[in-house]
This record gives structure tokens, sequence and C-alpha cells, in this order.
């Protein structure tokens, strides 16, 4: 019986968190780590991340892996108390696979911070699971969805084709797809916000740059009407 109700006050703590909490937030409704082994022990829990659980059973969501590493940035906090973008952004192909539910699958994370914001330590536990970046995010350029601060699509596109080396037109294609196809972004809006990006960087303008992406891809919608 104590098991059972220590495991419904886990669920509850849990249940706006993708189902999943910290080690230092479990403590903080009177639940030690000796309490959390125990569970563990007799399967009723499962790790999600370094230092963050899961209460075995309660159904997957698309963004628990995500979300468990971006609660691992500061662990005592909780979400709703966090303030943006100081603890974390999710960026570059997290932001593109958060904004699409049918993508995300979690094995890491990349986040950025402004200048001077040191995650690096307490991330440290999930050494090569998160990707920390450093860059300047004016209010203009994340916004929150689901609960978790995220660059806006055209933050990310730009994230993404700077990131030489790693990210290709095709599948910065494919992620602004993925995007469009749930809804995020707009073709039109996003090539507008991407205009001065795009003759900076010699794409032409944002609509081109934007159809550029979108038929490497191969959309699936229709294709974009040709700028006036």
């Amino acid at each position: 019986m104590e098991m059972n109700a220590t495991v419904d006050r886990l669920k509850r703590l849990s249940r706006d968190q993708y189902g999943v909490f910290t080690v230092e937030q479990a403590a903080e409704v009177g639940i030690d780590e000796a309490a959390l082994a125990r569970l563990r022990e007799a399967e009723l829990l499962q790790r999600a991340a370094v230092g963050v659980y899961k209460v075995q059973g309660v159904e997957e969501d698309h963004g628990e892996g995500a979300f468990a590493l971006w609660l691992t940035l500061d662990p005592t906090t909780s979400p709703s108390d966090r303030v943006p973008p100081r603890c974390g952004v999710l960026s570059h192909a997290s932001a593109a696979l958060w904004l699409d539910p049918l993508s995300f699958d979690g094995a890491n994370l990349t986040v950025t911070v402004p200048p001077g914001i040191n995650l690096t330590a307490r991330a440290a536990v999930n050494a090569g699971w998160i990707n920390i970046h450093e860059a300047e995010l004016p209010a203009t350029d994340w916004f929150l969805h689901h609960g978790v601060p995220v660059t806006t699509p055209a933050r990310t596109v730009m994230d993404l084709l700077d990131e030489h080396g790693n990210h290709d037109e095709t599948s910065v294609g494919r992620m602004l797809n993925g995007m469009h196809r749930a809804g995020v972004v707009d073709f039109q809006d996003l090539a507008a916000r991407l205009d001065d990006y795009a003759k900076r960087e010699e794409y032409g303008d944002g609509a081109k740059l934007v159809r550029l992406l979108s038929e490497a891809a191969r959309p699936v919608g229709p294709p974009m009407p040709e700028s006036a």
C-alpha cells in the first residue's frame, strides 16, 4: 500500500511533465532516493535519463525523452518556474523535431542559451546526450510549445543551415516539411522572415530559399507559388 501511495504521488508530480520527474523534484514532495530505489527494484519506475525517472506503465509520449533531458539542465526548478531563454531553448534539429510530433526520437538534445549562461556543469551527467550552443536569443526568436521553449521555425532553419557539415539542404528541407505538416509554419510567412538571411547568404530571397529547401525534400503538399 505504501508503494502504491508513493507511485500515485509521483504520477501527480509528473502529470504535466510528460510523465517524468527529477530526483530533486521527488525529494521536494518527500520522496527520497532510497524510496525511489525501492520502486525501481519493484519495477515500478524506469530511468528516463540520469537523475530522471518515469512511473512504469504511464502512457508513452513522443516528447518524454527530450523533456527528460531538458529537465536535467536545472533539476531543482519546475518547468513552469523556468525563465527562458536562460533555462535553455530547444534549437537546431531538436527544435525542428519537437515541432513535428511524428519525428522526435528523443535520442539527444540540442539547446541554445544566451552567452554567459553556463549549463554545461548541470548537463555533465548526460555528456554526449545534450549539445549546448551559446548565442543571442531575442524574444522574437523563441516561443513556448507544449510547455517547452523552442526556437521559431525561421530561427531553426537559419541555425540548421549555419551548422555546416551536419545538415545539408535536403535534411533541412525534410525538417521544414515536417514543421509544415504539423501546422506550425506557413511557408509564405516563413519566407518573409528569412528574407534578410537569404539575401545575406546568397540564396536570392526568402521565397527562393523556402522553395529550395522544400523541393529538395520532395514536399507532400503543393509547391510554393512563385513570388510576384
